[in-house]
């Protein structure tokens, strides 16, 4: 049970981390697209019909943009901090750790971490 438990924790840490990465670079296109560089880009979109948009202000929709882009960054705070507990609870025999990879893996999608967290659990509680 320890190999399963080691094994399912740092490959759920590491599919968090791939995870984290790419939720930060959705945001930072997000962001960027939403920077006066891309202005003539976005306008001229949204002229050929390329981009449909119920926004009628160009600098409303870079506006919002800027706020998706943002909020999408703060998504990758969960994955990050499940990577870290999954790093972390795989070195360590802490049944608190174990927790916080079920409550963490629940929380980010890193259902390989929760499941290792599971399994944590169970084998400090028996042994």
């Amino acid at each position: 049970m320890n190999n399963a438990k080691s094994i399912l924790l740092l490959i759920g840490g590491i599919i968090s981390i791939i995870a984290a990465i790419g939720i930060i670079v959705t945001g930072l296109v997000t962001i960027v697209l939403a920077s006066p560089a891309f202005a003539s880009f976005l306008e001229e979109a949204i002229e050929s019909g390329s981009i449909t948009t119920d926004i009628p202000d160009l600098d409303a929709l870079r506006l919002f943009l800027t706020i998706i882009g943002t909020s999408i960054m703060f998504m990758a705070v969960l994955p990050v901090a499940c990577a870290i507990i999954s790093f972390v609870a795989k070195n360590k025999d802490s049944k608190g750790l174990y927790v916080a990879c079920i409550v963490f893996g629940f929380l980010s999608g890193g259902y390989l971490s929760l499941i290792g967290g599971v399994i944590g659990v169970l084998d400090t509680s028996n042994g």
